[in-house]
């Protein structure tokens, strides 16, 4: 899981609101999973770019509806991997640690997990490569352009096409296929907007 931001072109309005310090710019940020076979799963947002990851875990409610699914089918409960912004929530979200002096077991920890936790970065590219024009920020103009909802449809169209192509980055990494265009059509929608029980 990971928050990325979009970045906008200066706003004359509502600058201060939208402008993130340890960016450097204006923006919207999105928080999405992204699941082992590719797909991004339960995609929140726009915030404006001032919020940290932290915080839209705790607006987003996901941990609470993460808690309330049914075990996997091993009797595991579901776990989400967070990088550096987030911090351990009751055995569901699970993060690097943090600070100078890691014992050998935490760094082994941390390097075990990282290219897991760069795989969600590779899902974020696919879909800012595929649709180049969101990377174009003089042309994202809040007022102007409607910025969130062409990332939410480029993060969608992304989907429809990693199950179309039957993997991706992700996918491959974790030897896990999406599922095909019908079936992430036709699965039977879970109680939150973006989770499909496939």
């Amino acid at each position: 899981m990971a928050c990325p931001a979009r970045f906008v072109c200066r706003p004359k309005r509502h600058q201060r609101n939208l402008y993130s310090g340890y960016k450097k710019g204006h923006g919207y940020k999105f928080q999405a999973l992204i699941v082992a076979c590719g797909l991004l799963f339960d995609i929140y947002g726009p915030l404006p770019g001032r919020r940290n990851d932290w915080f839209m875990w705790t607006d987003s409610r996901l941990g609470q509806f993460l808690r309330a699914l049914p075990l996997h089918a091993s009797g595991k409960p579901y776990y989400i991997y967070g990088d550096s912004g987030y911090y351990l929530w009751k055995d569901i979200l699970v993060s690097g640690f943090k600070g100078r002096y890691l014992t050998a077991r935490e760094e082994k920890f941390n390097t075990t997990f990282n290219t897991p936790r760069t795989s969600v970065e590779w899902g974020f590219r696919s879909v800012t490569q595929m649709w180049r024009s969101l990377n174009m920020v003089e042309e994202q103009k809040v007022g102007r352009t409607a910025v969130g909802y062409q990332y939410l449809a480029a993060c969608l169209l992304t989907n429809f096409l990693t199950c179309l192509d039957g993997t991706n980055q992700t996918a491959a990494y974790f030897n896990c296929p999406p599922p095909t265009l019908e079936r992430y059509m036709t699965a039977e929608r879970v109680d939150r907007a973006g989770l499909w029980q496939l």
